[in-house]
């Protein structure tokens, strides 16, 4: 990632990301000083994760830029499991029933 200084636009509410991080089980205290930097870290992250996702089209961010970038970026693929490749619904409804297909065929060869 490379260093940026320019400022935010948008702020992420510091009560909201404290109430976050003591859903933790294993947190005892969470200082102010945790919950300001934990903030500021993740507001630099999604704004990492924007700038790289709308390179192409500047003025939008689309899903399908969203997954891109989290499936071609290294840095990025603990996101996968969130963010999957957007796939056509027919494939889907063909995958499915060909998964059927394959249960039901195992199953008569149990039997």
């Amino acid at each position: 990632m490379e260093q940026t200084t320019t400022k935010t636009t948008w702020t992420l509410p510091q009560t909201r990301v404290k109430k976050i991080m003591k859903l933790d089980e294993d947190s005892l205290l969470v200082r102010e000083e945790t919950v300001a930097v934990v903030t500021k870290a993740t507001e630099l992250f999604i704004d990492y994760l924007v700038k790289e996702s709308i390179q192409d089209n500047k003025d939008k961010l689309s899903y399908k830029a969203l997954s891109e970038t989290v499936h071609s970026i290294p840095a990025l693929h603990f996101l996968r499991e969130l963010v999957p490749e957007k796939v056509n619904g027919e494939y889907l409804l063909f995958r499915d029933a060909s998964n059927e297909q394959v249960a039901n065929s195992h199953e008569e060869q149990i039997e």
